[in-house]
Order: structure tokens, then C-alpha cells, then sequence
């Protein structure tokens, strides 16, 4: 068989995809522009993967992969989620730089004392946090059924209305914000880690989506279930980022908001308005002070 066209169409895409994101995150183009040519890009994006997928099962059902090649293609998927690893944790480390030792320019507290109002983690973060959990649940119940022998595809058709559900409410998080990518370091950090792992969510739904669709008709068998064990995967590595954004981003990070007694949080305000670095009793004020 020929070599395949799939992957050179996937690439393009993505690159206008991005492309087209960069372009409307910097107001070059209207926001109607942005978000129609994203939804276009997405529903191609969608069909060509569905198109590559579809390509492979076919390949695998007619005998044309051999044990070694599923294995092969099992072994580069795990190294393309252990790349997503590492992109993910170049977005934390640009976090940690700035959280761990704030500059000056942030008040020298974070979250920055002056224009952010960080998100109450208690509430739709952690409601995200429950629903991307549970449909790592019920993933694991659809391959445990494929593996069985018989294709639940009711398992899989939750995964797919949960990962639905948690991009909705992502949305509504965004729009409901007190602060934007443009406010500072800690909007910035904030949206791209939150904003690529939606983009992840949506590239997930997408082949859980197209597992679904293998499950309706009954096309896994206990030795023919590679794609659902990579989509699997795939989702597995997004529960776990979404875990590492909450702990780290909506929790740990928005300590200085949420568990600092107010007076404290007045008072170091207080300290670090001073001309001069602050002195040995202005440090022990900010450690131990609670008016």
C-alpha cells in the first residue's frame, strides 16, 4: 500500500489551527474570524482523523499489520503522549518561575496583588476536576468490556458526553473570568495551561468520539482494540494534567487570595510599598503578623 496522505493533511491543519488562534489572539483578526475559522479547522481536523483511524483498522482487519507493527505504532503513541509531557511541563516551569519568587513588578506576591481575581477553586474547577475523572471511569469500563468480548459502547458514549460536558464548562469559566491572557504573567500562564489541555480535551473527544462509533458497529474484538487502548491513553494523560492544573494553578496558586488571613494579606501589601528592600522586623511582621 502506498504511503498515506493523512498525516501531512493532519499537520496542516494543526499548523492553521495554531495559526490562526495566534492570529486572533493578537487582535489581527475579528473575534467572528477566530472562532469561525476554529470551528471549520476543528470539524476538518475531526474528519481527517476519522479518515486516518478508519484507514488503520482496515489496514489492521485485512492482515496488512502485523503484530510487530501494532506494537510499533503502540510504542510511538506512548512517545508522542511522553512529548505532550514535557510540553506541558514547560508551561508549568514558566508558572513555577514566576509564583515561586515573584518579581516586583508583581507586588512580590502571587497571584499579583493589583488586577487579578483568581477563580474560587472550590467551585466550577473542581466540579471539572469530578467530571474528567469520572470518564476516565468509565474509559477504563469500555476497554475492560472490549476485552471481555463484548463492545459496551454505553461506557464509551459517557466518556464522550463527559469530555462534552467539561469543554462547555471550560467555556463558561473563561467567560465568567475577572481577568484575561493579557493581564500579566499570571493570565498568560493561567490560559495557556488551562487553554491547551482544552485543546487536548477537544483532540481527545474527538477519537473517543470515533471509538464510539467502532463500538456501535461492533468492530472490537479482544485482538483487534488498538485504537480504543490509545484513545484510552490519551485520556488518561488528560485526567492527569487537569489533576496537575488544579492542584498546582487553581489551589497552590491561588494561596495568597484564598488562605491568607486578610490582615496579613494587608500587611504584606503594606511592607513591599516601602522604597527599601524591607528590614529584619518588617520580615518577621510578614512571616508571623495576624492583626
Amino acid at each position: 500500500m502506498g504511503s498515506s496522505p493523512w498525516p501531512a493533511c493532519v499537520s496542516i491543519i494543526t499548523i492553521s489551527l495554531f495559526v490562526n488562534m495566534a492570529f486572533g489572539f493578537n487582535r489581527l483578526v475579528s473575534k467572528t474570524e477566530l472562532w469561525g475559522g476554529t470551528l471549520v479547522l476543528l470539524i476538518l481536523l475531526m474528519l481527517v482523523c476519522g479518515a486516518w483511524w478508519e484507514s488503520l483498522s482496515l489496514e489492521t482487519l485485512v492482515g496488512m499489520n502485523t503484530a510487530q507493527e501494532v506494537n510499533n505504532m503502540k510504542l510511538a503513541f506512548a512517545l508522542f503522549i511522553w512529548s505532550e509531557i514535557f510540553f506541558f511541563i514547560g508551561l508549568f516551569w514558566a508558572f513555577f518561575h514566576s509564583a515561586l519568587v515573584p518579581s516586583d513588578e508583581l507586588g512580590c506576591m502571587w497571584p499579583p496583588i493589583v488586577g487579578i481575581m483568581p477563580m474560587d477553586p472550590y467551585a466550577l474547577p473542581l466540579l471539572g476536576v469530578t467530571i474528567l475523572v469520572s470518564s476516565g471511569y468509565s474509559a477504563n469500563w469500555a476497554v475492560k468490556t472490549v476485552k471481555a468480548g463484548f463492545n459496551d459502547w454505553r461506557s464509551m458514549g459517557v466518556t464522550v458526553g463527559l469530555g462534552i460536558l467539561f469543554s462547555c464548562l471550560q467555556l463558561y469559566e473563561y467567560k465568567s473570568a475577572g481577568f484575561t491572557m493579557q493581564d500579566g504573567i499570571y493570565g498568560s500562564c493561567f490560559y495557556l495551561i488551562t487553554g491547551f489541555h482544552g485543546l487536548h480535551v477537544l483532540a481527545g473527544t474527538m477519537f473517543n468520539i470515533y471509538c464510539l462509533k467502532m463500538m456501535v458497529y461492533g468492530s472490537y474484538s479482544p485482538s483487534h482494540m488498538t485504537s480504543i487502548q490509545m484513545s484510552v491513553w490519551y485520556w488518561h494523560f488528560v485526567d492527569i494534567v487537569w489533576v496537575a492544573a488544579y492542584l498546582f494553578i487553581y489551589i497552590w496558586g491561588n494561596w495568597g487570595m484564598y488562605v491568607t488571613p486578610y490582615a496579613v494579606w494587608m500587611k504584606k501589601m503594606e511592607i513591599f510599598e516601602h522604597k527599601n528592600w524591607p528590614g529584619i522586623v518588617d520580615i518577621l511582621r510578614f512571616l508571623f503578623t495576624i492583626y
